[in-house]
């Protein structure tokens, strides 16, 4: 899915927010991801859908980074930003790093994905720790409320 309309952060968060209630609705994860150009220009959606395609690497991020790829054909997203329902686990943390994506924006943190029984990675795992050190851009909170309650609606099996 690709948007010629620009979005402010919020309005993107807001729109990864509407894909991730879409999947919850289909049977999916709680979770919602895009890849935004440097126009804000949506290039790519995803949402979780371990459960129900079986798959332990189909979270938000990857699908949204995976999809992103594939239409620009190019494995590096170096102008783009990654906004995120929740704060990335470990293997979406790396995804980010490798496709060298500059920006990633949060919604809910790791702590709040955890509350609700999701393990994010090691405990100590900081994923704005790691990304930060390696020159990207992290911001968290955006529209976090929105994100907690999206989290806690969920009611199928955490991992």
């Amino acid at each position: 899915m690709s948007s010629l309309v620009p979005g402010t952060t919020a309005t993107l968060m807001r729109r990864a927010l509407e894909a991730a209630t879409t999947g919850l609705v289909h049977h999916g994860g709680p979770f919602g991801a895009l890849v935004a150009d440097d126009q804000d220009r949506i290039v790519a959606v995803g949402v979780n859908v371990v459960i129900l395609g079986s798959d332990p690497t189909a979270h938000a991020e990857v699908a949204a980074i995976r999809r992103a790829t594939a239409m620009r054909r190019s494995y590096r997203l170096a102008d783009c930003t990654l906004v995120t329902t929740c704060a990335p686990c470990i293997m979406c943390t790396g995804a980010i790093h490798w496709a060298g994506i500059r920006r990633v924006v949060a919604g809910a943190r790791a702590s709040d994905a955890q509350a609700v029984g999701f393990v994010e990675g090691p405990l100590g795992f900081d994923a704005a720790a790691f990304l930060r050190a390696r020159g990207i851009t992290y911001e968290v909170d955006v529209e976090r409320d929105a994100s907690i309650t999206l989290l806690r609606s969920y009611r199928g099996p955490t991992y």
